[in-house]
């Protein structure tokens, strides 16, 4: 049985998976683009897009550099600050 930690930590990953995929769609057409971009395997961005991995600081950074928006607009993930009107 998971704990209320463990099951935070999922919402929290699904929250953060949905937010990278978003930003992603408009900047890279295909996860495999994404991938080259960010040096990650396309499965990895597959599981951090479907909420099934945590990733590093250092994998969000590349993320970040990536989709051109910082880390903070990735992880805070219940505030839409820094992200345009026409991506909200």
């Amino acid at each position: 049985m998971k704990d209320g930690h463990e099951k935070k930590t999922e919402r929290g990953d699904k929250k953060l998976g949905k937010r990278i995929r978003e930003l992603r769609e408009k900047k890279y057409p295909s996860q495999e683009d994404f991938s080259i971009a960010t040096e990650c395997s396309t499965s990895y961005i597959s599981k951090l897009e479907n909420g099934k991995a945590s990733p590093s600081f250092e994998i969000l950074k590349k993320i970040g550099k990536a989709l051109d928006v910082p880390v903070k607009v990735l992880v805070d993930i219940d505030n839409d600050e820094g992200l345009t009107h026409k991506e909200k």
